[in-house]
């Protein structure tokens, strides 16, 4: 597949062709440029390659475009497409007269690789078999035929989105417009399960079939001062594959299991939206839209083992959520010193799905009792104002202040409510020097009490979203110009959360970062450049065992450290161009359990150097040169060393931390169509 792309490339040069003869009158000839060449990978990699395309070692064709072409009373044709060569490409086709009628094709490919070092013993697709002479354990290391039974696995998807759409103005103020788009997605994922309680889980190969079709629409009103338009939205998926059947891999339990996958849904949603200008400086937005999601999928039998399929309730769920959401907005700069902003926002979740008591089933063995479904609802109001002054020329302060109710049903908190606080600082003290400062405090309560919804909750548990919480941000930025040739930029943000009255679950957070780039212009074509980044994310959680007592403690801290530099020197001889970049990271996770000990360190680290050249051939004409170096490494103890037969009650798949050493070689012709 990845081989195909130069004859779709060839087609689309072609059509640009004919598009460019049909609007041959252009005034202006903007600038067309075409790219063309081959590149070379050096190994496999399905990290390296995860989203590009370059998950396969040896040759690959490179082709880019960019061509537009302009005529006489708006006429116009553009063709755009990169990466064409690769399994994850993109193109568009935009034509038509501007203002009047206008169109565009599209196409959008994206491939994900996830791994390419997993091994499973189970073949097929939504019913996943063992081989005919597989022997039965009651753990891992006592299945025989296992290690002799694995097959090579990839966990893969691809994505492949067409799109098509139409805009028409067929009166000077009013305007419509209308778009498709069909997604296609499939491949294989993995998904646990279990066939046997608290025993004998297997990490399975999911298959992954899913089509979505969307549909957008729009009237739109725009004359004078005020604009409206009212908008309709569809989103269909489709799942081809509604339950994954597997063999069971042990010897308790029963012969097969099954679970149910991703069900089809159905998603509308009617929007008006517009805007008013006002006098003085004032001018008022809104926003109402009204939203329904369905669920109708077949229910499953509640388990494959027969003894336990008793009837169910209803033949599906008959889910259905409605979606309302309304806003507000007023900006106005009535004096030339004062500017105010302020915005309502309404947000409602209500599901109404009808209730009813299943029975459920433990891993097909035993049965489980009954439970009613508990749909899901909440609503919140939002309400922000901001008024900012000038105190000079240069210096600018406001103050805003944000609040935020919501009310939910089936959670541990009826109401949560919180108030925030910002002030900002910008200021300008001298042409080559720019700076900010700004302060927020924000706390969040409740009302009517924290309430565990189940009996077997940890009464002094709090859920973080829903706890009381005090936050504080505050953050920095300053921008230096001293001559045209230098410029210095530097950030840092600081956010602490506290949840004081968590006896246990989450105590507080804290997230500090900083950033700072550099560039220098030594000579008139040499620029450089430096930048770092830092940032780090700590958290502190208390947990407990026996009770409301906190019996143990955990902290983690994640930090990141990035640099980069490079330079670039243009027009060398009048005919060369050089380039280098190279960056560097380093990202950590630690996990620490007090008295307890420490989790292993995660760690990943990235070091990538890109060297690039041209030669110019002529002035509309070029040769390119590149050559990329990655290295790669990584450590996670959850998944390093642990085989399909490692952890006794858990079939894996393997696999192993991502770990590679790349390079990519790239050579092309770049032309600039006259």
């Amino acid at each position: 597949m990845r081989y195909q792309a130069p004859r779709l490339m060839t087609a689309c040069l072609f059509a640009c062709v004919v598009s460019s003869d049909v609007l041959a009158d252009d005034p202006e000839k903007p600038a067309q440029e075409v790219e063309i060449g081959v590149g070379y990978v050096s190994d496999n990699s399905a990290k390296f390659g995860r989203y590009n395309g370059l998950n396969k070692d040896g040759p690959y064709a490179i082709g880019n475009l960019d061509l537009q072409q302009h005529g006489e009373d708006g006429y116009y044709g553009k063709l755009r497409g990169t990466n064409l060569g690769l399994d994850s490409r993109y193109l568009r086709l935009d034509a038509g007269r501007q203002g009047r009628l206008e169109g565009f094709l599209e196409f959008d490919q994206l491939d994900v690789h996830n791994s390419e070092d997993t091994v499973t013993p189970f073949s097929g697709n939504n019913s996943l078999r063992l081989p005919g002479t597989w022997i039965k354990g009651n753990s891992t290391g006592n299945m025989p035929l296992l290690n002799n039974s694995l097959q090579s696995l990839d966990l893969e998807t691809e994505r492949k989105r067409y799109g098509v759409g139409l805009s028409v103005t067929p009166k000077t103020y009013w305007n419509f417009g209308v778009s498709y788009h069909h997604e296609k997605r499939d491949g294989t994922d993995s998904l646990g399960a279990s066939m046997a309680y608290l025993s004998g889980a297997s990490i399975l190969p999911a298959p992954v079939d899913y089509t979505t079709d969307e549909v957008q629409a729009a009237l739109g009103y725009n004359r004078h001062q005020g604009q409206l338009e009212l908008a309709y939205h569809m989103s269909l998926f489709n799942n081809d594959n509604k339950s994954l059947n597997w063999e069971n891999p042990y010897s308790q339990g029963i012969d097969s299991g099954r679970l149910a996958l991703a069900p089809d849904n159905q998603f509308h949603q009617v929007s008006l939206s517009g805007g008013y200008q006002l006098p003085r400086n004032t001018r008022v937005t809104g926003l109402l839209s009204v939203g329904l999601m369905t669920q109708d999928e077949s229910f499953l039998p509640y388990s494959t083992n027969t003894a336990l399929s008793g009837p169910l309730p209803r033949n599906d769920l008959n889910g259905k959520v409605y979606i309302t959401t309304g806003r507000l907005q007023v900006n106005a700069r009535p004096l030339p010193k004062w500017d105010y902003n302020a915005s309502l926002r309404y947000y409602e979740r209500d599901n109404d799905t009808p209730k009813n008591d299943y029975n459920y089933v433990i891993t097909d063995l035993f049965p489980g009792g009954t439970r009613r479904n508990q749909p899901y609802s909440y609503r919140q109001q939002q309400v922000e104002a901001r008024v900012g002054y000038r105190l000079t020329a240069r210096t600018r302060v406001s103050l805003g202040y944000n609040f935020d109710n919501t009310s939910r049903n089936q959670a541990e908190v009826n109401n949560t409510h919180e108030h925030s606080l910002k002030a900002t600082l910008r200021t300008r003290p001298r042409n080559d020097l720019t700076a900010s400062l700004y302060v927020v405090g924000s706390k969040r309560t409740e009302s009517g009490g924290y309430t565990p919804l189940s009996l077997t909750t940890n009464p002094a548990l709090r859920v973080y979203y829903l706890a009381k919480r005090s936050e504080g941000r505050a953050g920095t930025s300053i921008n230096y110009t001293p001559t045209e040739r230098i410029s210095v930029s530097a950030s840092a943000d600081y956010v602490h959360d506290q949840y004081t009255d968590s006896t246990v679950g989450l105590r507080s957070t804290t997230h500090p970062s900083f950033s700072a780039d550099a560039s220098y212009t030594p000579l008139e074509h040499v620029t450089t450049y430096a930048f770092y980044t830092y940032d780090s994310d700590d958290a502190k959680q208390r947990g407990s065992q026996s009770g409301e007592t906190r019996d143990w403690n955990a902290k983690t801290d994640d930090t990141s450290n990035t640099f980069g530099v490079g330079a670039k020197w243009d027009a060398i001889l009048n005919k060369y161009d050089l380039g280098v970049d190279y960056v560097y990271n380093r990202s950590e996770g630690q996990i620490g359990l007090g008295r307890d000990g420490d989790f292993p360190a995660l760690v990943n680290r990235l070091k990538s150097l890109s060297l690039h050249g041209s030669y110019h051939i002529k002035q509309n004409m070029e040769v390119r040169l590149g050559y990329r170096h990655e290295n790669f490494n990584s450590k996670d103890w959850a998944i390093d060393g642990v085989a399909p037969d490692t952890i006794d009650q858990v079939l894996s798949l393997g696999g192993s931390s991502a770990d590679y050493e790349q390079d990519v070689y790239t050579l092309s012709l770049r032309t600039q169509l006259e």
